[in-house]
């Protein structure tokens, strides 16, 4: 799960805003309550790792095996 939008000053010019990540889903990779950086795009590949909205919720998932599971 994901808090909403927070207030975060960076000089990061590539993202688009920030958020607090709640929950252990994506330990080791993001720890629980980091703040990320997220920068909108409309592609995805295997190895990135995106923020999804699952059933009204936002949701931080890594994309693996993409074209595997198409099909």
């Amino acid at each position: 799960m994901i808090f909403p939008p927070i207030e975060y000053s960076t000089n990061n010019m590539e993202a688009d805003y920030a958020v607090r990540i709640s929950g252990k889903s994506m330990e080791t990779t993001i720890q629980d309550e980091s703040i990320v950086l997220v920068k909108c795009t409309n592609e995805l590949f295997n190895g990135d790792i995106g923020i999804f909205m699952l059933m009204e919720t936002l949701c931080v998932r890594d994309i693996v095996n993409l074209m595997k599971r198409c099909f």
